[in-house]
């Protein structure tokens, strides 16, 4: 995955006046995707009584190769821009974890809320 080489790829910024939200994604170890939720305001406190508040997706590399030909990208390095793509917006993060949800090894991937 050359696309993440270099750090983490930017689905979605965004700051509306009252709630900052950031999903960000890059490669993990031995080649497994982590996608990351950042947000921080008056509505991450309201809903997880913290601010700011981070949510962590974490795939092994057969859930992010899964994801790959989900989405139809040929070349894994491909997969970060294809990511922008599909899931941008404030939903993206659980939107990519629905999707993952529907494929085969979904009950393995790694949830975390920090």
């Amino acid at each position: 995955m050359a696309a993440f080489e270099y750090g983490e790829t930017v689905l979605f910024e965004g700051y509306d006046g009252v709630e900052c939200v950031r999903v960000t994604c890059w490669q993990a170890e031995r080649g497994g995707l982590v996608v990351t939720r950042r947000s921080a305001g008056e509505l991450s406190q309201w809903c997880f009584g913290e601010s700011p508040h981070v949510a962590e997706l974490s795939f092994d590399v057969a859930q992010t190769s899964a994801l790959a030909r989900y989405l139809n990208v040929e070349r894994e390095e491909e997969l970060a821009a294809e990511l922008a793509i599909e899931f941008s917006g404030t939903d993206g993060w659980t939107r990519i974890a629905s999707v993952m949800r529907k494929l085969p090894l979904w009950e393995n991937y790694f949830e975390k809320i920090a």
